[in-house]
């Protein structure tokens, strides 16, 4: 996301480059851009559903992902999060271990029901799962529980910017 009001480009510039359809969260209390890549070719919708954040990240790859780059896509995230964001609250000292673990999960995207091959660090809830939808990949980082539902995002001009209380 563009924190620099003097850039040229916005999210909302981005998402109308995109030539696809982009997927949130459904059901969501509050929703605003997230992350975007100038040309179209990513983009991503924050959203807090039932009190808990959920980022759907859509993008369309020049080539297909290997199911291998999907998993170690999802890694890095769970990784970049814990490292930088300081997620599970311990100190960061060597030797550094985690556990990571399968959990794949069922998410209904538009009419259909989708397996998104998922995972998590052992001991923690937060979720980084990644599927195919055509053309498209997406990605699903949250720490809810209960069943995610996705949608296509349809009123794009009606999402802020930033989030809420920035």
């Amino acid at each position: 996301m563009s924190h620099d009001p003097a850039s040229e480009d916005s999210w909302h510039a981005a998402a109308d480059r995109a030539t696809y359809l982009f997927y949130e969260p459904e059901g969501a209390d509050q929703r605003w851009a997230g992350g975007f890549s100038s040309d179209g070719t990513h983009i991503e919708i924050m959203a807090i559903v039932h009190g808990v954040e959920v980022a759907v990240s859509t993008s369309r790859p020049d080539s297909p992902f290997a199911d291998d780059l999907q998993r170690r896509a999802a890694l890095s995230e769970l990784v970049w999060h814990r490292l930088m964001e300081g997620s599970g609250g311990e100190s960061l000292s060597l030797p550094y271990v985690i556990t990571v673990e399968p959990d794949d999960r069922t998410v209904t995207i538009g009419t259909e029901v989708h397996a998104v091959r998922g995972m998590r660090f052992a001991g923690d809830i937060r979720w980084v799962g990644v599927t195919r939808i055509g053309d498209v990949l997406v990605k699903i980082v949250t720490s809810a529980t209960a069943p995610l539902s996705l949608r296509p995002c349809t009123d794009r001009s009606e999402l802020p910017e930033f989030p809420p209380h920035h």
